[in-house]
């Protein structure tokens, strides 16, 4: 290839090779706070006080359609009283009969995770399998109700211990 025909040849790529390369120059970094767990997160602010009640990471783990499945996650308590959260677990967001429910006491300041209680928030058959979403409401009689959207995982690898029983 000649000198001239190089030369056109790089003038004709120079824009495409600008335009690749100056992507990361002119798009904006990430920062935005997220997430980073396999279940969703909530808030329940207190109008009387602000103070602030969190889910953090609550999902369901079950094997099967039709197996027991059980809450996992984790209600922070950012107020310095006491509270009691309410859980309600329906099989979708329009679904008018719960699957499951369970009262959490949680302490003012310190975090109790769902799964340590006894007996826990267990719905005795799953009506969808991993992979499927539920409906969560949770609610404090100050700070009234919130709803979620939680994943149902398969109880393998980190959840593999977490398995239900429909008598637990």
């Amino acid at each position: 290839m000649t000198f001239p025909a190089r030369a056109v040849l790089a003038l004709a790529l120079l824009p495409a090779l600008l335009t690749v390369t100056g992507c990361a120059r002119v798009s904006p970094t990430n920062t935005a706070p997220f997430p980073a767990a396999d279940g969703t997160e909530a808030r329940i602010v207190d109008p009387l006080d602000g103070s602030t009640v969190k889910l953090e990471n609550v999902l369901v783990v079950g094997t099967a359609e039709g197996a027991p499945g059980r809450l996992l996650g984790t209600v922070v308590n950012g107020g310095a009283r006491p509270v009691t959260v309410s859980l309600l677990l329906y099989p979708s967001a329009t679904a008018d009969t719960p699957l499951a429910r369970a009262t959490v006491p949680v302490p003012g300041g310190p975090a109790v995770r769902v799964q340590d209680l006894t007996p826990g928030l267990i719905a005795d058959a799953l009506p969808h399998p991993p992979g499927a979403v539920l409906s969560l409401r949770a609610g404090t009689p100050e700070g009234g109700w919130v709803r979620l959207t939680v994943p149902v995982l398969a109880a393998t690898g980190p959840y593999a211990t977490w398995t239900a029983t429909a008598d637990a």
